[in-house]
């Protein structure tokens, strides 16, 4: 998995979150020791990551050079039963920081839901108004030309008069749609892990 291009600050929702981050690994006494690796390896993180509900869940591993501002992040992948993996390079010699960030990723949860109601035949007219919501909100997070094209596929979502239900299918397919969203998701309520673990790297 290759890191995310560009660094991001974040914070943790004030409210509690709904989404639990346990047993990281690698981590040494709860993180009071670092790990070791030499500059050029690949460091493997993998964690138990849910949600209170059956909402779908999207998560990042972040990373950065102790002393950096900000943090570079790269994305995790569910492999089974919760499970979690992502994992960064630590190209030179010393200390790097990694922790990871999770949320409820409610674009996905919609777009699951909207697609086994089409595949069942039911009436999806609200599910698309739904899904028209979210996407113009993200576009309202996005920069110009993403934002318009978002508000594009919104557009589309809304003509439920005129939309074939295999014209809503190919929307929620759309891989470029899922692209954007996953670029501007909301992670308003997102949930840290509340630990910076350490990797001391060496020649």
């Amino acid at each position: 998995m290759s890191p995310v291009t560009g660094s991001h600050t974040f914070e943790s929702s004030a409210s509690p979150p709904r989404v639990v981050i346990e047993n990281v690994h690698p981590e040494i006494q709860g993180g009071r020791f670092p790990i070791k690796r030499i500059a050029g390896e690949r460091v493997v993180v993998s964690a138990d990551i849910f949600a209170d509900g059956h909402d779908a869940v999207a998560a990042v591993l972040l990373f950065r050079r102790a002393g950096e501002p900000s943090w570079h992040e790269a994305p995790m992948q569910e492999e089974v039963n919760d499970r979690w993996l992502g994992s960064f390079t630590v190209l030179e010699v010393g200390q790097y920081e990694y922790t990871l960030q999770a949320w409820v990723d409610h674009f996905e949860s919609w777009r699951r839901g909207f697609i086994k109601k089409i595949e069942a035949g039911q009436d999806v007219a609200v599910d698309a108004m739904i899904g028209a919501e979210l996407v113009e909100q993200a576009a309202r997070r996005a920069a110009n030309g993403d934002a318009q094209k978002l508000n594009e596929y919104a557009a589309t979502l809304r003509l439920r008069n005129t939309q074939a239900p295999g014209d809503f299918m190919t929307t929620a397919r759309d891989e470029n749609l899922v692209r954007l969203m996953t670029k501007y998701c909301d992670r308003s309520a997102a949930a840290a892990y509340g630990k910076n673990l350490t990797v001391e790297v060496d020649r």
